[in-house]
């Protein structure tokens, strides 16, 4: 079974190399997805320097469930882990444990 780990953001850019770092390192890692709510700042670019694919929204078409199930949407998995983006994991198996 594949994962996908969906992070709505916007301007997370200072926290956002440190949680896609630690995505990165678990023990399952199959697919990343940020949906974007245009932020002003270095999210987008970031996200891009870690290979994550990115969806961009309008910011004024925020909606915590309609975001979330436009990028469910687009996902790859078979199980869905929606994220925010100033949570990290506590350890390199957090996503195996869920």
């Amino acid at each position: 079974m594949k994962t996908s780990v969906i992070i709505p953001t916007m301007n997370a850019g200072e926290q956002l190399a440190g949680l896609l770092e630690s995505l990165q390192s678990q023990t399952i890692s199959d697919e990343i997805i940020i949906i974007d709510s245009s932020s002003s700042d270095s999210t987008q670019k970031i996200a891009e320097s870690y290979g994550i694919r990115t969806i961009v929204t309008h910011r004024n078409a925020f909606d915590h469930g309609g975001t979330r199930t436009r990028a469910a949407q687009t996902a790859d998995g078979d199980i869905l882990i929606f994220m925010t983006q100033d949570a990290l994991p506590a350890n390199e198996y957090a996503i195996e444990k869920l």
